[in-house]
């Protein structure tokens, strides 16, 4: 994304919103850049900035016309309101039976099949290993997962996204604390958001309570499937095999991560 430019944006993620609106204005720090994302930090609080950012409470959606105005000047993101854009709300978590899983396991098999890579594939043999020897507790999963962090290629390695959709589908119940040292800066701050809001991935837990029956199911599997590379797609198998494990469904969990790794044996 060019630097020293000027830029529009019609959403942004809840609790930025509330604090721009509180304030009329906001300078961030930007921490890292993509060729067509920028990452910048508010109170601590990793801000994705792009026309398809990763959709969090402090996202930044750009598009050609909105009410706010996004500047760069140097190191620093500036945001200015003249009217008050949309609001990219958290989902909430609700009690209702997971009734879904049938429709969201046929969705990942699909998608999953479009892993190709060599390091991705690793990555599938990973999650199966660990999805079955840690069977049925999720703070089990959560341990073995430690020796895997930052396994996978790219700014967010696959193992880390598998990681970040497989808390979120788990939510509040799931008490989770990880050492994210060994991975990359992206990484850590996701994982870490995650950890301390299970809502933080906006899309990801809406797939949870889609498949609850609160909303399409197919859109916004999709559109999780859709983030970056194979992160989209780590992800959704992340949520579906938490929600695999919260129904006691270990059969067609592992079958669904052999048919992905192309083993029908963990390694």
């Amino acid at each position: 994304m060019p630097r020293n430019m000027a830029y529009k944006a019609s959403s942004l993620g809840e609790d930025l919103l509330w604090e721009l609106m509180r304030r009329g204005s906001l300078a961030m720090e930007v921490a890292e850049r993509t060729k067509d994302n920028v990452y910048a930090v508010f109170h601590g609080h990793l801000v994705p900035v792009a026309q398809e950012p990763l959709l969090t409470p402090f996202s930044v959606s750009l598009s050609s016309q909105g009410p706010v105005e996004v500047s760069f000047e140097g190191n620093f993101m500036i945001l200015t309101a003249h009217a008050q854009p949309l609001s990219i709300g958290r989902p909430g978590e609700s009690p209702g039976e997971i009734k879904g899983w049938p429709e969201l396991v046929k969705l990942a098999s699909v998608l999953g099949s479009l892993l190709r890579g060599d390091l991705d594939l690793h990555v599938s043999r990973l999650a199966l290993k660990l999805l079955e020897e840690g069977w049925p507790d999720p703070e089990a999963v959560i341990e073995g997962a430690q020796r895997y962090v930052g396994a996978g290629a790219g700014s967010t390695p696959s193992f880390d996204d598998f990681l970040a959709g497989y808390i979120t589908g788990w939510g509040r119940s799931l008490q989770a604390r990880l050492d994210l040292s060994n991975t990359t800066y992206l990484s850590r701050a996701i994982l870490s958001e995650v950890l301390a809001d299970r809502d933080y991935l906006v899309e990801v837990a809406r797939v949870r309570e889609c498949a609850k029956g609160r909303g399409d199911l197919l859109h916004h599997s999709l559109r999780v499937a859709s983030m970056g590379g194979s992160s989209g797609i780590f992800m959704l198998l992340g949520v579906t095999s938490a929600l695999l494990q919260r129904v006691g469904e270990k059969d067609v969990l592992l079958k669904l991560w052999r048919s992905i790794g192309g083993t029908h044996r963990s390694p």
